[in-house]
């Protein structure tokens, strides 16, 4: 269970469903989101479900190594012209 909002987060927490998106500076949501966390535990065991299955698909090593080479045989290219 993730709370946050912050660069990125987005991309990665759907409010409410994988984790809770606060605005950093509003501490009264913070709390809300907070006591929500540690009273929900349906949400929480969904979330920690649903982020396993989204980290098992979004960071899988072979796919994101072929990406990084990709990417530094691009540079190269366009560095050595």
């Amino acid at each position: 269970m993730k709370l946050a909002r912050s660069f990125c987060a987005d991309e990665w927490i759907e409010d409410g469903v994988t984790g809770i998106l606060v605005p950093p500076e509003d501490p009264d949501t913070i709390q809300k989101a907070i006591r929500r966390a540690l009273t929900d535990d349906e949400l929480v065991h969904k979330a920690a479900e649903i982020d396993s299955q989204t980290k098992r698909e979004r960071l899988d090593c072979k796919m994101s190594k072929r990406e990084a080479i990709k990417m530094y045989e691009y540079v190269h290219q366009k560095t050595s012209s």
